[in-house]
C-alpha cells in the first residue's frame, strides 16, 4: 500500500474515526508505561514497607524495656502494663515473622530482603528467643521480696502503735511520785527515733530503683538500723535503769513496769522488720537479672533492626535509580509517539479546523453578516465531507441569530431596557435564557441598589460601636490608676500600724493591720463592681452620715489632722460602701493638702446644708446635703473647675484621681458636688440632691 492509496483511504474516516485511532495508539503506548512503571514501583514501595517494619521494630523493642520498668516502678497498674507489654510482644514476634519470610521468597520477580541481611534477621531471632524469655520471666514473677514487702507493711501499719504506747508511757513517768525528768526525756527521744524509723523506711522504699546502686538509698539504710539500735539500747536503758549519757535513769517505778513490758512486746516484731528493711534487697535475684538482661540488650536488639532497615533503604535506593533511567527512556519513545500523533492529527484533523476557525474568527471579529464560502476540508470537491463539512453548514445559519443576539447583548449591557431589539424573538433556548437573563439583570439592579443603602447604614453603625469602644477603653485605662490609687492609702495605713507593732507588740495594731488589710480586700470587690457597672448604684439603704464620716475617719491617714462631725442623726439613702470611699478621698485630700506647714493640724468639718432627713422627719428644701469643709490653704477658684477631672493635681505628689473617684461615685448616686471656700477659707466641699 502505497502513501497516495493510504491517504485516500484515511480521509474517508470521520474525525471520531480518526480522533480514535490517535487515542488508541496514544493509550496503548501510555498502559505499557504504566505497567513498567508500576511494576517497580511495586518492587520500590515493598522494599520500603519492609524498612519501615525494620524500623517499628526499634520502637517495639524500646517499648518492651520501658514496659518491664513500669512493672517494677509502678506495681499499682501491673494489668494495664501487663496488657501493653503483651500486645508489644505479640507485635515484635509478628514483625520479626514477616521479615523472616520475606528473606526467602520473591515479590514480582525481585528478592524482598537483600541476602547480606539474612544473617542478621536469624541473629536477631536468637537473640529474640531469649530477650522473650526474660519478658516472661518479668512478667510472671513477684519483683518485691515477699519478706521485704511484709517489713515495710508491717512498719507503715505499727507506727501509730509504737508512738501510742509511748504516749503512755510518759503519762504514766509524768503521774509517778518522785523526778523522772531524765527519764521523760529519754522517752521523748524514743518518740523521734520511731518518726524517724518510720520516714527512713518510706524513703527507702520508695527510692529503691531496680538494678542500681543510689547512694542515698544505701545511706537511708545505714541511717536506719542505727536508729533500730539507737532505739533499743534506750529501751533498754529505761527498763533496767542505769547511766545515759552522764544521766542517771532510775530503776522503773511501780505502774511502769507493764508499760515498759507492753512497749518491748511491740517492739521487738517493730525492730525485725525493720531490720529486714536495713539489711535486704527489695528485689528478688531472677527478677532483676531478667530486668538487668533486658536493658543490657534492648540496644542490640534495636541496632540489628536498624542494620536491617538501612539495607532494605540501600536496595530501595538502587531501586529508584534504576526506575529514574527507565522513566527517561519511557520518556523518549512517548516523545516519538507523541510527534507521530501530533502530525496525524495536524494533517488529517487539524487543518480542516484551522480552515473552519478562520472563518469564525470572522464572525468573532464582528464579520457576521454575509456569507463566506466554507470549502471542503482536502480542497477536493469529489472527496466525502466528514463532520467538519457538517459544520460548516451550520456556521451558516447562526449568522443572522449571532447578530440579533449582538444587537440585545448590547443593549442589556447599556441597561437600555426598553430598546426594540428586545423585543424580536430569539429562537430556541437561547433565546429563552436571554429573556431571563433580562428579567434577573433588572432584578440585580434593585438588589445592589438596596444592598448599597444596608452597607452604608451598616457603616454608620459600625463607627458608633467604635466610638462606643473607645469610650470603654479610656474607661479601662481610667479603672486601672483608680485602682493604684485607692489602694494605696489603706496599704500605707497597714504599713504604719506594722510598724507600731513591730515597735511594741500590741494587740490593738495588729487589729488595726487586719482591718485596713480588710479594707483593701472590700475596695477591691468595690472597685471592680464599679468597673463592670460603669460606676453605677443598684442596691442602697438608709445609713447614717455621722457613722459613715467616722469609719472613713478610721480607715483614712489622717494623723495631722482633726475631726469634728456636725450631721449627727442625719440620714440618706447611699450605697455605704461607695459613700465610705467618698469620705475617705476627701479626709486624705483634706489632710495632705489642707495646710502648707507640716507642722500645723488641719480641722475638717462634717456638716448639714439646710436640712437633712433625720430618724424622725424629713424636710423637702430645694436644697439639702452635707459638706466637708478644712481650714487649710483651700483650692484657687481658677483650679475648681479642673479638680474633677481626671489625672488633675495641684500637688506633685498627687495622681489626679482622687477627686475623680469622688466625682463619679456622687454621680453615680445622682447627686451635685461643688467646691467653695470655707468659712476658715479652707476647701468645702458640698454633696447635694440627696
Amino acid at each position: 500500500m502505497d502513501l497516495p492509496e493510504l491517504n485516500h483511504i484515511i480521509s474517508r474516516l470521520t474525525v471520531n474515526q480518526k480522533l480514535a485511532i490517535i487515542l488508541a495508539v496514544l493509550l496503548v503506548t501510555t498502559g505499557i508505561n504504566v505497567g513498567v512503571v508500576n511494576l517497580y514501583q511495586r518492587q520500590t514501595d515493598s522494599l520500603e514497607a519492609s524498612a519501615d517494619l525494620a524500623k517499628d521494630q526499634q520502637v517495639r523493642a524500646q517499648e518492651m524495656a520501658r514496659f518491664s520498668q513500669q512493672l517494677t516502678v509502678n506495681p499499682s497498674d501491673t494489668t494495664t502494663i501487663q496488657t501493653r507489654l503483651n500486645q508489644t510482644i505479640h507485635e515484635y514476634n509478628r514483625g520479626l515473622s514477616q521479615l523472616e519470610s520475606r528473606g526467602g521468597g520473591t515479590e514480582f520477580g525481585v528478592d524482598s530482603v537483600p541476602t547480606e541481611l539474612t544473617a542478621d534477621i536469624q541473629a536477631n531471632r536468637e537473640l529474640w528467643t531469649e530477650y522473650r524469655a526474660q519478658l516472661n520471666t518479668v512478667r510472671t514473677q513477684q519483683a518485691v521480696n515477699s519478706s521485704y514487702a511484709e517489713s515495710a507493711t508491717y512498719i507503715a501499719t505499727h507506727q501509730q502503735d509504737i508512738d501510742a504506747q509511748l504516749d503512755q508511757l510518759e503519762d504514766q513517768y509524768e503521774s509517778a511520785a518522785g523526778d523522772f525528768s531524765a527519764e521523760r526525756e529519754l522517752v521523748s527521744r524514743l518518740q523521734q527515733l520511731n518518726g524517724q524509723i518510720s520516714s527512713y523506711t518510706t524513703l527507702i522504699a520508695n527510692n529503691e530503683q531496680l538494678g542500681q546502686s543510689d547512694f542515698g538509698v544505701q545511706g537511708s539504710k545505714i541511717a536506719l538500723e542505727r536508729r533500730l539500735t539507737q532505739f533499743d539500747r534506750r529501751l533498754n536503758v529505761l527498763k533496767t535503769g542505769g547511766t545515759y549519757q552522764e544521766t542517771r535513769i532510775q530503776s522503773p517505778p511501780a505502774g511502769v513496769t507493764d508499760a515498759l513490758n507492753t512497749l518491748s512486746e511491740e517492739w521487738e516484731p517493730y525492730r525485725t522488720s525493720g531490720q529486714t528493711i536495713a539489711n535486704q534487697e527489695r528485689y528478688n535475684t531472677e527478677y532483676a537479672a531478667a530486668v538487668q538482661f533486658i536493658q543490657t540488650n534492648t540496644q542490640t536488639l534495636v541496632e540489628r533492626s536498624d542494620t536491617v532497615a538501612r539495607g532494605f533503604e540501600s536496595v530501595a535506593d538502587r531501586r529508584a535509580v534504576f526506575l529514574q533511567r527507565l522513566l527517561f527512556a519511557l520518556f523518549g519513545i512517548n516523545v516519538v509517539v507523541f510527534a507521530l500523533s501530533l502530525r496525524f492529527s495536524n494533517r488529517y484533523v487539524g487543518k480542516p479546523l484551522t480552515h473552519l476557525t478562520d472563518v469564525a474568527d470572522e464572525i468573532a471579529s464582528g464579520q457576521i453578516s454575509g456569507e463566506e464560502e466554507l470549502v471542503s476540508a482536502t480542497g477536493t470537491e469529489q472527496e466525502p465531507r466528514d463532520e467538519i463539512e457538517q459544520l460548516k453548514r451550520s456556521f451558516s445559519e447562526m449568522r443572522e441569530t449571532l447578530e440579533l443576539v449582538s444587537q440585545q447583548a448590547d443593549a442589556l449591557a447599556a441597561q437600555r431596557f426598553d430598546d426594540p431589539v428586545l423585543a424580536e424573538s430569539v429562537p430556541g433556548e437561547f433565546g429563552d435564557n436571554l429573556q431571563a437573563m433580562q428579567a434577573d439583570l433588572k432584578e440585580l439592579i434593585k438588589e445592589q441598589e438596596a444592598a448599597q443603602e444596608e452597607l452604608e447604614s451598616q457603616k454608620a453603625e459600625l463607627q458608633t460601636q467604635k466610638e462606643k469602644l473607645e469610650r470603654q477603653n479610656e474607661r479601662l485605662d481610667q479603672f486601672a490608676s483608680l485602682v493604684s490609687h485607692d489602694l494605696r492609702n489603706p496599704l500605707g495605713t497597714a504599713k504604719m500600724y506594722l510598724d507600731f507593732a513591730k515597735d511594741t507588740g500590741e494587740e490593738e495594731d495588729f487589729d488595726s493591720v487586719r482591718e485596713s488589710l480588710e479594707r483593701m480586700d472590700t475596695m477591691i470587690d468595690d472597685l471592680l463592681t464599679f468597673a463592670r457597672t460603669g460606676g453605677a448604684v443598684t442596691e442602697t439603704e438608709t445609713v447614717e452620715i455621722a457613722a459613715i464620716a467616722r469609719s472613713a475617719w478610721d480607715m483614712a491617714a489622717t494623723h495631722d489632722a482633726e475631726l469634728s462631725v456636725e450631721v449627727e442623726w442625719a440620714r440618706v439613702d447611699a450605697d455605704p460602701d461607695k459613700l465610705l470611699h467618698v469620705f475617705e478621698n476627701l479626709f486624705r485630700n483634706a489632710s495632705q493638702h489642707g495646710s502648707p506647714d507640716t507642722d500645723q493640724t488641719v480641722n475638717i468639718t462634717v456638716g448639714r446644708i439646710a436640712t437633712m432627713p433625720t430618724a424622725t422627719r424629713s424636710s423637702p428644701d430645694e436644697k439639702k446635703g452635707f459638706y466637708i469643709a478644712d481650714d487649710g490653704v483651700g483650692i484657687p477658684e481658677e483650679d475648681r473647675e479642673d479638680i474633677f477631672e481626671h489625672g488633675y493635681s495641684t500637688s506633685e505628689q498627687g495622681n489626679g484621681f482622687g477627686m475623680s473617684i469622688v466625682k463619679q461615685v456622687v454621680d453615680a448616686h445622682g447627686w451635685e458636688i461643688t467646691v467653695t471656700e470655707s468659712e476658715d477659707g479652707g476647701a468645702r466641699f458640698e454633696i447635694t440632691g440627696v
